[in-house]
């Protein structure tokens, strides 16, 4: 990290030279994984056959119950405040147990993995976030601003801004997946997702704000539309099915003839990709199910700044087509249908297939046929 600025710089000069922001974009891939082999590990030897899919089969059991039950409750609140209190407890913790068809015991084991892996993913992440960005850094007065978001003229030329978007989308995303995956039902685990990611990239611009850099109005807003964007794709099918947003990364020369353990800033190197999904018409489309049309930004020259040459900084969209090696995946090595997974299986369908080839095109992958550009000559 470069030390604070002569305030009499040239602004243009003071921007480049100290990245204010968005600097986040892949420092939770490798974690994840990790998080997701706690989870499934220490699982392993739950029967194959217990799987929130079964959760619709059992979603009657209460029902079935029959008068019975409300005797039971009624005798229950009979016995006292706290023989009640306890036995509602016991008995919503059965009904979820039912709902996934396993034990409560196993529920109660399940979910403390999964919170465990969170904890675990995100404890990981902030301590990347101190080494790669405030480790000597010095603390200064609390800053704001407003940065001009997709502006060719600023710091990132928007890539850090979607950097924010998509960032909180994976990450809202993976919180949810591993929180279902340990028996948490949808609705909470994509509110915890969505709050906790949130949470986390707002604390990261307050200590941004007093740490020689900026709190940046224009990262929260990013950040808040990609924890609603994946509040949207959990809960509506559809637009899950139709539509993901991907980014593409090969270390730009920049960078590898200059490489740093902050990564999250090599603008040049990251392509953003909003993807639509031709394998969501199903079997009609022959071999186009495993092509995507997609719409690509990327912002090139503005970070790392170029060393050699006369680079003018360039932002790019395009419109053009990608490999979708979620549906290779999903009719490859996870051909076999979901209700035959195992707990092994099932975690590595999810983190594989269900979410780093939803959120991570492989490099070389995209083509662009139509591409329109700005350039910015400082």
């Amino acid at each position: 990290m470069l030390g604070i600025l002569d305030t009499h710089q040239d602004p243009r000069v003071q921007s480049r030279a100290t990245p204010r922001h968005g600097r986040r974009g892949l420092g939770a891939l490798a974690l994840l994984g990790v998080a997701l082999g706690t989870v499934s590990g220490a699982d392993a030897q739950a029967p194959s056959d217990l799987r929130p899919e079964r959760a619709a089969e059992a979603a009657q059991a209460p029902a079935s119950e029959g008068p019975g039950a409300s005797a039971d409750e009624g005798a229950a609140a009979a016995s006292g405040p706290d023989d009640t209190s306890e036995s509602r407890r016991d008995r919503r913790l059965r009904l979820s147990a039912e709902r996934f068809d396993v034990s409560p015991r196993q529920l109660r084991r399940g979910r403390a993995l999964a919170a465990t892996s969170v904890a675990l993913l995100y404890g990981g992440l902030w301590t990347y976030n101190y080494f790669a960005w405030w480790h000597g850094t010095p603390t200064t007065p609390f800053q704001t601003e407003w940065d001009g978001f997709f502006g060719v003229d600023t710091y990132g030329g928007g890539a850090d801004k979607m950097g924010h978007l998509y960032m909180n989308l994976l990450l809202s995303r993976a919180t949810t997946g591993i929180l279902r995956f340990g028996r948490f039902e949808t609705m909470p685990a994509s509110i915890a997702g969505a709050v906790l990611s949130w949470l986390s990239y707002f604390l990261v611009e307050m200590r941004d704000g007093a740490h020689q850099y900026e709190f940046s109005f224009g990262d929260l807003l990013a950040n808040s539309v990609g924890v609603s964007l994946g509040l949207v794709m959990t809960h509506v099918p559809v637009i899950d099915r139709f539509f993901s947003l991907r980014m593409m990364y090969w270390p730009s020369r920049d960078f590898r003839r200059n490489p740093s353990l902050n990564f999250n800033e090599d603008y040049s190197g990251q392509t953003f990709l909003l993807a639509f999904h031709m394998a969501a018409f199903g079997d009609r489309v022959g071999f186009f199910r495993y092509v995507d049309f997609v719409v690509g930004f990327n912002a090139r020259n503005y970070l790392p700044t170029p060393t050699t040459g006369d680079h003018p900084e360039r932002q790019h969209l395009y419109f053009g087509f990608a490999l979708n090696l979620q549906e290779v995946l999903n009719h490859g090595l996870f051909r076999r249908p979901r209700a035959e997974d195992s707990r092994a299986q099932e975690a590595a369908r999810g983190f594989f297939a269900d979410w780093a080839a939803e959120h991570i095109q492989v490099p070389f992958t995209a083509v662009p046929l139509i591409q329109m550009q700005r350039t910015h000559n400082p």
